[in-house]
């Protein structure tokens, strides 16, 4: 909701609570997952790292487990942010949008008679970017074309290679 005397939105500190239930099951996928990786770690006697520093377990565990969870508070601040500025732009007498014209006016962008867009369009549009940008990894690994890549050279297989899909499809048949 918007602020009366300052003309911008605000969100409840209690909203924060909305991201413990993500952040459970973030932590149980991770942990499930996890287990099947120190498998193959183990197996191929493989170290390690933070920073490029060898390390053990539990420091490697602290380390990328808190890492993991400064992403999710990251993911869920910016996605408040996103939601404040775009309640802020449409709030009574608010100056964003005329704001935002007057400054592309002063730009390159404007010299090249290119319009200015909407700021919400462009809050929101460099959110879902942001998020867009997070599945990119993801997609890549799991297509086909890209599952016939190596995964670790060292482990002897078809063709004395272990490749991705062979990782993935192990690990989806053993966990049932």
């Amino acid at each position: 909701s918007c602020d009366e005397v300052s003309n911008t939105a605000y969100y409840p500190k209690w909203i924060w609570a909305s991201l413990l239930p993500v952040l459970v099951f973030k932590v149980g996928v991770e942990w499930n997952s996890l287990k099947y990786l120190l498998i193959l770690v183990d197996a191929m006697n493989l170290s390690l790292k933070v920073f490029g520093m060898h390390l053990g377990f539990v420091v490697w565990l602290v380390f990328y487990g808190t890492m993991s969870q400064i992403s999710l508070a990251d993911i869920g601040s910016d996605s408040m942010f996103t939601g404040s500025a775009i309640v802020s732009i449409s709030c009574p007498d608010s100056k964003l949008q005329e704001t935002w014209d007057l400054e592309w006016q002063h730009s390159f962008f404007a010299k090249a008679h290119i319009p200015a867009p909407k700021l919400s369009y462009l809050v929101g549009g460099i959110w879902v970017f942001s998020m867009l940008q997070m599945l990119w990894p993801l997609c890549r690994t799991l297509t086909r074309a890209e599952s016939q890549m190596p995964f670790f050279r060292c482990c002897r297989d078809k063709d004395d290679v272990l490749y991705v899909d062979d990782v993935l499809f192990g690990a989806a048949e053993a966990s049932g």
